[in-house]
């Protein structure tokens, strides 16, 4: 499994093109259980769902019981539904908790305005998991289930999560921003109507929609004025709403804003038994304090267990949630670096506490720790007291020394006698870290932040284009089990699986009295997906194909139906807001919710009919 990100990775890059390989050929009906596993076994095996079909199809080879039979093949599609659950995991988690703060900490070092990350960087690393769906997908010729996803995740996000905020608040929006959102999504998914009717998206077509993609960012650059903000507190990462989100850093923004309590923070993190701490001489502030030694357990748990630390505290949503992705977050934590500035700013401000001299440094102090804190709720990064951040840290650093070129190693087949160097190092560096005579200062998280933001983005495209190529592998192993097509598989079960982190994210936003704002990012990713994704996938792939012919896609009438209710839903949207004076309604919301239901009524109904 580890192989799968290098080879693929390596394979976007190569001059292989496109991919016709993934065929698996259709069983034909009346087969015993030891023919449908050899049949799997002979014709299968160039496809990348085999092991998933092999699974189903051989494990009752040896059953004579159409009982026995019935049973193992649930078992075994229940086994690939927890898989495929813990691939959407590890996806929304890597993109969200490494990849984005790796790529905006890269953005802030290069001193890039906000609207330029917006609309770039940060856009590209929120909808970086549909972009490389998308891009994946096409290659391996499933461009179907692609655009299923893309259509499907915009409907869903566009009915449901803006139809459930239109219900539950009512707000004013920017009439500006609202009708360039709006009116580009609109232009774009009329663009895709009109190049797919013949089921082929040509070269001159991809880069259509790059260029309306080119001008859209350009529009916002030029257009927007970005907001002034004072030299005191200046937060290096965006705003919450317009990050893409796991359904963990949801959950824990959400717990967090709940409270409400910029002493929650501060508690927290200044005392290891979240006792206050009594106030410093100023004349010490700029001297980090001696703390006694932290214990190797404790080290190792803040390192690679972030998600069960302060368990009582969670909620019991919080638990659960921090139980599920406790697994790949080790994993994660252990191959993919990761440097948060806010989490710096976070105990260098905490530390300036400590050495206030008046009531009033302190209470605008709290004001700043309380902002920074909720953003290191969206990294891994617990909240723990300097002194076990940083000796966590110091860790991971050393591990990840040994174990990332070990790791890239692997994946290219590479001899992995060339990792002695990166261990005899990781060793060094840890004596060397531990030795420092200021170790516990919060400037330690900062450590050779440079070379780790560029490790960490490396790694965490990585494990993104790996977990892809799982999710469609077993997606369309669903498909040939069931006979379901790709478009209805990305309607459905794609779209949900990439949509959930950023259904709770908005949802949660906007009930913290941010509505506007979780509205206005139900367009952002998904405008990106589709001209960014499928355009850039569509000119790459001519491009590299001998003949610069066409891609091919299945033009099905569910794809149609949902591209067509899209259209309607942003036309309705527009026509509407703008003729109540830009303010929401809840009639409006319940009509998207009852859209959604029946656009999914419909696709099912014309895809029984079509099979």
């Amino acid at each position: 499994m580890l192989r799968w990100p290098g080879q693929l990775l390596w394979s976007v890059g190569s001059g292989a093109g496109r991919a016709a390989e993934e065929v698996c050929v259709p069983m034909p009906p009346s087969l015993t259980p030891g023919e449908a596993c050899a049949f799997i076994q002979d014709t299968c095996r160039p496809s990348s769902a085999y092991v998933h079909l092999a699974l189903y199809y051989c494990s009752d080879a040896w059953s004579t019981s159409v009982l026995a039979s019935t049973a193992v093949h649930m078992g075994v599609t229940l086994l690939l539904t927890v898989w495929l659950l813990a691939l959407f995991s590890v996806l929304g988690l890597v993109a969200s908790d490494f990849f984005c703060p790796n790529l905006s900490s890269m953005a802030t070092r290069w001193e890039l305005s906000d609207n330029v990350v917006g609309v770039t960087l940060l856009a590209l690393g929120n909808a970086s998991p549909d972009v490389v769906s998308t891009f994946r997908a096409m290659r391996k010729d499933a461009g179907s289930m692609a655009l299923g996803e893309i259509m499907g995740a915009a409907v869903f996000t566009v009915a449901i999560v803006c139809g459930s905020i239109m219900v539950l608040h009512s707000f004013r929006l920017d009439p500006y921003v609202f009708v360039r959102d709006v009116g580009t999504y609109m232009l774009a998914v009329a663009l895709s109507l009109y190049f797919l009717h013949d089921g082929s998206l040509s070269v001159s077509e991809g880069m259509c929609m790059l260029g309306l993609y080119l001008v859209y960012i350009g529009t916002v650059i030029w257009c927007d004025t970005p907001p002034q903000r004072t030299p005191e507190h200046d937060p290096l990462l965006p705003d919450a709403t317009h990050a893409h989100h796991s359904v963990l850093s949801a959950i824990r923004v959400r717990d967090m804003t709940a409270h409400s309590d910029p002493d929650l923070a501060s508690s927290v993190l200044r005392s290891p038994r979240n006792e206050p701490a009594r106030a410093e001489p100023r004349a010490d502030a700029a001297r980090p304090a001696s703390l006694a030694p932290v214990a190797w357990w404790r080290i190792a748990f803040v390192a690679l267990c972030p998600s069960l630390v302060h368990w009582s505290d969670k909620s019991w949503g919080h638990r659960l949630a921090s139980v599920a992705y406790a697994p790949a977050l080790l994993v994660l934590r252990l191959t993919v670096p990761l440097v948060s500035a806010d989490e710096y700013q976070l105990h260098a401000t905490l530390q300036a506490m400590q050495g206030a001299a008046d009531e009033g440094t302190t209470q605008a102090l709290r004001a700043a720790v309380w902002d920074e804190a909720v953003a290191v709720l969206d990294t891994p990064g617990p909240l723990v007291p300097t002194s076990e951040r940083v000796a966590a840290d110091h860790f991971l650093l050393s591990v990840q020394c040994t174990g990332v070129p070990v790791l890239v190693l692997w994946m290219y087949d590479a001899p992995l006698y060339w990792a002695i160097p990166g261990t005899i190092a990781g060793v060094c560096l840890w004596r060397y870290l531990r030795a420092s005579p200021s170790r516990d200062a919060p400037e330690q998280l900062q450590r050779f932040a440079a070379l780790r933001h560029a490790l960490g983005f490396f790694t965490g495209l990585l494990w993104i284009v790996a977990s892809v190529d799982g999710v469609l592998a077993v997606l369309r192993a669903y498909g040939y089990i069931f006979h379901w097509s790709e478009a209805v598989l990305g309607l459905t079960v794609f779209a949900w699986g990439n949509s959930l982190g950023d259904v709770v994210t908005n949802l949660s936003m906007a009930r913290v009295g941010r509505p506007h704002m979780a509205l206005t990012a139900c367009f952002a990713s998904p405008l990106t997906n589709l001209l960014f994704g499928v355009g850039f996938a569509t000119t790459w792939l001519t491009l590299l194909h001998p003949t610069h012919e066409a891609y091919r896609i299945a033009w099905s009438p569910v794809l149609a139906l949902s591209c067509v209710v899209m259209l309607c839903m942003l036309l309705v949207m527009l026509g509407t807001v703008s003729l109540h004076g830009f303010r929401t309604s809840r009639p409006l919301g319940y009509a998207l919710l009852l859209t959604y239901v029946g656009v999914m009524m419909g696709s099912l109904l014309l895809e029984v009919t079509h099979t």
